[in-house]
């Protein structure tokens, strides 16, 4: 709660291009629209809860594997506007094993056929959303390592997300280079990149 009220972990106040952002999110509206934000690793929904207060009139759609934090985050998280999924995101549908770490909130999914967690695509996400009027919006993205599995394939939804927020867990993996595929995907795109704290912030330099 701290980092993400208290320090402003994912607000855009530090971003020196939060205007031409802020006027993105209200041209969605204004084509009676819905301003999508996608929250990967929601755990017990508190960062879901950040963007739902900053960002009225948008659709969030939480992501997160782990059942007794699906539970915490639906309780904090109410109404039409936001939905807590309990899955893991990954480059592809399918299921996986949930493996828990240490820290109650440091779980990763593995890609285990048969496995009892299921794995939702960001495209199967962006896909269902857009049915509905749904235009993508923010990404965020702390997956507890996950995002080697993420950014391994199927990675064109991430032209369409005007930001992208991202925590890479090397530091945590030392040793598996887990940042690689991340790294190789943005370098094929025309995006700036911002730090604060733990947290990337990529911003599309196309999507204006």
């Amino acid at each position: 709660m701290g980092l993400i009220f208290d320090k402003n972990e994912y607000g855009l106040e530090k971003i020196g291009r939060r205007d031409e952002l802020n006027a993105r999110y209200a041209t969605i509206i204004a084509q009676n629209l819905t301003p999508l934000i996608i929250d990967c690793g929601a755990h017990c929904g508190i960062a879901t809860k950040f963007f739902a207060e900053t960002y009225p009139l948008a659709r969030i759609v939480a992501v997160e594997p782990d059942e007794d934090n699906v539970a915490l985050a639906r309780e904090t998280n109410s109404g039409d506007r936001i939905a807590v999924l309990c899955a893991a995101v990954g480059n592809a549908d399918g299921t996986g094993s949930l493996e828990r770490q240490e820290r109650n909130f440091a779980h990763r999914v593995n890609s285990a056929v048969g496995g009892e967690t299921r794995i939702l695509s960001i495209n199967t996400l962006l896909d269902d959303e857009r049915r509905t009027g749904a235009r993508p919006f923010i990404v965020k993205i702390v997956i507890e390592g996950s995002e080697e599995n993420l950014f391994a394939d199927n990675t064109d939804w991430i032209d369409a997300f005007p930001l992208l927020i991202i925590e890479l867990h090397d530091g945590m993996l030392p040793g598996a280079a887990n940042a690689r595929n991340f790294l190789r995907e943005m370098g094929k795109r025309d995006r700036d990149f911002l730090y604060h704290g733990k947290n990337i912030f990529s911003l599309s330099n196309t999507l204006r």
